[in-house]
């Protein structure tokens, strides 16, 4: 069976569903083909750049995550997909790295500026929350939909210049929370199923429901956010970026800039991220011990509003 889905402004055909993947009509031509195929790492022919679990070719992404998947990315059009685990309960797992590394890669196959970050949007405007992984991007995506925002994508935010605008393609409606994050909000339903678990802690994929927002958004805002040890005190929890900082930090978070195996596509990369940049607000949001997210999202609105 073909299950039709889009995302990240694609149109994606898989041989088996994606969890919470918005259905696409059947008729067309798809952008991206999803199988259920074995992915031996001989599928990239002339290798580039070589990790234990990672080898690059100019247009081709194969990795193994140990007991999960093996996962072939190509040409910007298709992905294979090779299960190494027969627990059901691995799928949720295995289907983040597919939603996540496999479609990150396709991204950058297709020259496409696929950021690390949430985004979220109000009135169609969008704000992206970017930092390292573990800074509490998500976290802080989820207080601005109690707000009232809507979530646009969570953790690839593929973007655009087109028009003199900044355009940010909808995901689906899921968001991957940890579950001290879901116990801080106290409104979310943990029936969702689990996706990855780091020690005593798991991370959940939850149904975001009416909360997503299906189309397309300006996105007008970047907030870098960036955990600091220590009390604020008379720090301050914000920083205005300028000038040719703002391309470099849509640079450094990009979606795994690793998948940009050659100098000519990290030239090409960095000239799309300074052509963004310049229509974009962008700011360092400082996390201290004790920040709460609605004091964060306090400060990201009179930033972005002032």
């Amino acid at each position: 069976m073909t299950y039709m889905m889009r995302g990240f402004g694609l149109r994606i055909s898989s041989d088996f569903p994606l969890a919470q993947m918005r259905k696409a009509p059947d008729t067309g031509e798809p952008d991206v083909k999803i199988i259920s195929a074995p992915a031996p790492s001989e599928l990239v022919r002339e290798p580039i750049r070589t990790w234990p679990d990672c080898i690059l070719g100019r247009k081709e992404m194969w990795t193994e995550i140990e007991n999960v998947v093996r996962l072939y990315a190509a040409n910007g059009n298709e992905i294979r997909v090779e299960r190494l685990f027969t627990d059901p309960a691995r799928e949720g797992e295995m289907q983040a790295y597919v939603t996540g590394l496999a479609l990150g890669a396709i991204l950058h196959q297709r020259g496409a500026v696929p950021m690390h970050g949430s985004c979220v949007a109000r009135d169609g405007k969008g704000i992206l929350i970017t930092g390292v992984s573990g800074a509490g991007k998500s976290s802080l995506s989820a207080e601005a939909l109690r707000r009232g925002y809507r979530l646009v994508t969570d953790d690839v935010t593929p973007i655009r210049l087109e028009n003199g605008k900044v355009l940010a393609e909808p995901s689906f409606p899921q968001q991957k929370l940890w579950e001290d994050a879901i116990d801080r909000g106290g409104s979310w339903d943990m029936k969702d199923h689990p996706v990855f678990k780091e020690e005593s802690r798991t991370k959940f994929a939850m149904d975001v429901g009416d909360s997503f927002l299906d189309k397309t958004v300006e996105l007008i805002g970047v907030l870098q956010l960036i955990p600091k040890e220590g009390k604020q005190g008379d720090r301050p929890l914000l920083k205005e970026v300028t000038g040719l900082e703002k391309a470099v930090l849509l640079q450094i978070h990009t979606y795994r800039t690793y998948l940009l195996v050659t100098a000519e596509d990290r030239q090409t990369h960095f000239q799309k991220c300074a052509s963004c940049a310049s229509h974009l607000s962008e700011a360092h949001l400082f996390r201290y011990e004790g920040t709460t997210e609605a004091e964060l999202w306090d400060k990201t609105e009179e930033f972005i509003y002032e």
